[in-house]
């Protein structure tokens, strides 16, 4: 599996965990001028923003260990971005992680949840 598809599947499976915990997916692979968000859903009344990472071994470290101040500063920017696109968005976000890891050792995927995973600015 390359790089790519790894992130796909990843993407694919992290829909189905977040819908079988009761969210609604709104959008997939949302994009604006700023950058991209994998997954934007709704979790009961509350707006979610979800940054997937997947991995096929711990190498590198673990898939959530990837998403840098860099990363978090732009999907914040990203998030503030789709909410003046959408003015009738709920004012409760949030931004949630999820890692999924693959490799021989496991017989499933391991998924690692994160809710609130990266502060918004306004929250310091």
């Amino acid at each position: 599996m390359n790089l790519w598809q790894t992130g796909a599947l990843g993407e694919k499976i992290a829909v189905k965990y977040l819908t079988g915990k009761g969210y609604r997916v709104l959008h997939t692979n949302y994009r604006n001028s700023i950058g991209e968000i994998d997954i934007i859903a709704m979790d009961g009344s509350a707006l979610v923003f979800v940054e997937v990472r997947s991995k096929t071994g711990t190498g590198f470290g673990l898939p959530l260990e990837s998403i840098t101040r860099t990363k978090s500063s732009k999907l914040i920017r990203v998030a503030e971005g789709y909410l003046i696109e959408h003015p009738d968005a709920p004012e409760d976000w949030r931004i949630d992680a999820i890692g999924i890891l693959f490799g021989p050792e496991f017989s499933n995927p391991v998924i690692t949840h994160i809710p609130y995973a990266i502060e918004r600015q306004d929250d310091f």
